[in-house]
């Protein structure tokens, strides 16, 4: 198994702005490789690529949505919530692209549920934006 890192050695690493890293982490979890390590959440080497990848995708000011339409055809390994511990993707580690009649039921759903998540933050920054 490669090494895991902290939340902060990876803040470090990526040299992005904590709060920007915190935040991506939440919001694009489902393509975050994650180890459990006691009540510690570490992560995987495979996390730098990704938040380097949604950093040039902010760049080019994608909103939270696209971005994640993007890291899904750019064949970015998926995570389901269950198997956060173990770090194996879902549901295969392969690049390809996978045609939308051929995605699995449970992936659709885990969209489904980012989906209404995001929905959900958005109505939550609006209403602070107030």
């Amino acid at each position: 198994m490669s090494r895991a890192y902290s939340q902060m050695e990876l803040i470090q690493m990526v040299k992005l702005p904590a709060t920007t890293v915190k935040r991506w982490l939440t919001y694009y979890s489902l393509f975050m490789p994650t180890v459990r390590k006691g009540d510690i959440m570490m992560y995987r080497y495979e996390a730098i690529p990704l938040l380097k990848r949604i950093d040039a995708l902010r760049k080019e000011r994608y909103h939270l949505g696209t971005i994640v339409r993007i890291l899904i055809e750019e064949g970015f390994p998926v995570y389901r919530e269950n198997d956060a511990d173990d770090g194996k993707p879902y549901p295969q580690e392969s690049a390809e692209i996978q045609p939308k009649e051929n995605i699995n039921l449970e992936l659709a759903q885990s969209l489904e549920k980012l989906s209404q998540q995001i929905q959900e933050l958005a109505g939550l920054l609006q209403r602070s934006g107030d």
